[in-house]
């Protein structure tokens, strides 16, 4: 390049020399050993600041309700209010749940056995007789001294299992009925479901040690079966394999944290590790209430000592290095891009369309650049070689020279030898134009060349307007003989049925079975794979003698000999017996029923 450069070395040596002089002295000051103190001490901060929010959640969930039951049952009382005036009283009602969005729906029973009934569906309602469960009856008979939290419990009118709680409400010293809250759980799985997505761990509550009363699983309750004697559903009954597995027994304790008033241990289900942190929380309840998390790791202790070795580094550096990186990063980063992108361009596009690289003031990356760009020349040039290639070579016999390094070793078999030739192309060339022959005749090769590959068969040479293939060679194949003889089948029902470039042709099939020699010949720097042995030589011989027997296909009888399907062979007629010039015992001669309408058809 004409242009002053730059030495990408230097830039290196004096830019990051000084950063990594500055960020090793403060590794060295700090100490491993305290990194990884205060690593474990951050972890430790996390995992308490996270079970303190799960804590404060569930009770900041129902503290409000708690609140505004006290109020109602101050206003209520304080107030004088009428209590038979049911539109008052289901207005009040339905201004509270304005201010409590976890409370679904709030119930005034009346001790006369009315109901007060307002909800967030909009389905408020008043009765003078309702049918009271049995703990209404109970609380309604003997009013309780204060607010009470019933255990949970499904509730079928709402589809949620709820949190009821109650307080009585009095004038004076008359008992006038209960007021009943009616507070979701799933608002609790959904706060739970979106702290889990913010922080990377799953987050739960248990009721006792075996329900579950809220994870990000249950936000959709319909997942888990719910019902009046299973409000909550058992670990058990969870989709989360590592709440399944929540009480093992072959939990191990977490000791390498140190945490205030929190338990941990580790567990590993179906070949994953799992970590949790848990811990019980008060309770109103019959049952201890415990609040966790968990989390999947990979050998957690070794992760924990790779983030040292990148906290203690990378938060000294950044502030550092913020200033000086983005400097550097200006000036080399569009060079980098160009470079990614280029490479990337190499495995998702065409070779043709790349462009080459441009140059860089940066001596080293001037001198990728052009790597890349010599490199990206011969790739295309490499490509244009393989696409010749594959056009002249079989592609089996390429993949053998591949393998082998470009040298064929001869190889002696038992082959199956197909032999077709187009029938009056002699006089069909001389009323074309030369490029309509070449036309018809490509159009012709590909088709037999489709028909014989797809039954495994291998081309070695275009003879004028003949086709030579063999099976059984390079690669084994035990049905070689059939697969001859379906190849010629399928040749000939295409051919018949195909208008070549306005001309209707014929073809002549000769198939014989023998052993053979097949390898690389020719010259040193200019070689064809062929097979040679008297086996070919008796294959176009059969094709030439369709002639006379007005026949399509001709087989040999060593070839039907081998044919495995039994329909092959229930279909081959024979025709006779023939001496064949040069071979000393005569050749039975066989063409298969199937083929007889194709000759009946082009007469």
């Amino acid at each position: 390049m004409l242009f002053q450069q730059i030495s990408f070395t230097r830039l290196l040596t004096y830019g990051f020399g000084i950063i990594f002089m500055l960020g090793l002295s403060a590794v060295l000051y700090l100490g491993v050993v305290g990194a990884e103190r205060n690593t474990q001490q951050l972890l430790s901060e996390m995992v308490e600041s996270t079970m303190a929010t799960v804590s404060s959640e569930i009770k900041e969930h129902m503290d409000p309700v708690e609140s505004q039951m006290w109020y109602l049952q101050k206003y209520l009382s304080d107030r004088a209010f009428d209590m038979e005036d049911h539109g008052a009283l289901n207005l009040l009602l339905n201004g509270a749940l304005a201010s409590t969005p976890q409370v679904l729906g709030l119930d005034f029973f009346h001790i006369d056995n009315g109901l007060t009934h307002a909800s967030r569906s909009g389905q408020d309602f008043d009765t003078k007789q309702v049918h009271h469960t049995a703990k209404i009856k109970k609380y309604l008979k003997n009013p309780p001294t204060g607010l009470v939290r019933l255990p949970p419990a499904w509730n079928g009118r709402l589809g949620h299992t709820i949190i009821p709680v109650i307080i009585p409400i009095y004038q004076g010293e008359h008992f006038k009925g209960v007021l009943a809250a009616v507070i979701s759980l799933e608002a609790i799985s959904q706060f739970f479901k979106n702290l889990s997505d913010q922080v990377g761990f799953q987050v739960f509550a248990l009721s006792g040690e075996d329900r579950v009363l809220a994870h990000p699983d249950l936000v959709n309750q319909s997942r888990v079966s719910m019902s009046a004697d299973n409000p909550m559903p058992q670990l058990a009954d969870m989709k989360s394999r590592a709440m399944v597995e929540f009480w093992n027994p072959k939990r191990r304790p977490v000791k390498w944290l140190e945490l205030k008033g929190i338990e941990g241990h580790r567990l590993r289900i179906e070949g994953t590790d799992y970590i949790y942190f848990y811990q019980q929380i008060p309770s109103p309840q019959r049952q201890p209430l415990t609040v966790g998390i968990y989390l999947e790791q990979e050998e957690m202790p070794e992760w924990v000592k790779r983030l040292v070795i990148t906290a203690a580094m990378g938060v000294v550096l950044i502030l550092i290095l913020l200033v000086v990186v983005a400097w550097v990063s200006r000036r080399i980063g569009a060079s980098v891009q160009r470079i990614v992108i280029g490479f990337d361009a190499i495995s998702h596009q065409e070779l043709d369309n790349i462009p080459p690289l441009p140059g860089s003031r940066v001596a080293e990356f001037d001198k990728v650049a052009e790597a890349y760009n010599r490199m990206l020349t011969e790739m295309k040039q490499h490509q244009t070689v393989q696409k010749l290639f594959g056009q002249y070579v079989p592609e089996e016999i390429a993949q053998k020279l591949v393998q082998q390094k470009g040298s064929l070793e001869p190889q002696q078999a038992t082959a199956t030898i197909l032999f077709c030739d187009l029938e009056a192309f002699t006089a069909l060339s001389e009323k074309l134009h030369p490029p309509q022959i070449v036309t018809l005749l490509n159009s012709f090769f590909s088709d037999v060349v489709e028909m014989i590959e797809a039954e495994g068969g291998v081309i070695t040479q275009f003879q004028g307007d003949a086709v030579l293939a063999i099976f059984n060679v390079p690669s084994t194949q035990i049905d070689h003989a059939d697969r001859a003889y379906r190849a010629a089948l399928n040749i000939q029902q295409l051919v018949s049925s195909k208008i070549y470039d306005g001309q209707r042709l014929q073809c002549r099939i000769g198939i014989n079975t023998g052993d053979v020699i097949a390898g690389s010949v020719g010259a040193k720097d200019r070689l064809n794979y062929t097979v040679h042995g008297d086996a070919v030589n008796l294959a176009a011989r059969l094709e030439a003698l369709n002639k006379n027997y007005n026949t399509r296909i001709l087989l040999s009888d060593s070839t039907v000999d081998l044919l495995r399907d039994p329909e092959h062979q229930e279909k081959m007629v024979s025709i006779g017996e023939v001496q064949v010039r040069g071979r000393h015992r005569s050749v039975a001669l066989y063409t298969p029923q199937t083929i007889s309408y194709l000759k009946e058809r082009a007469e």
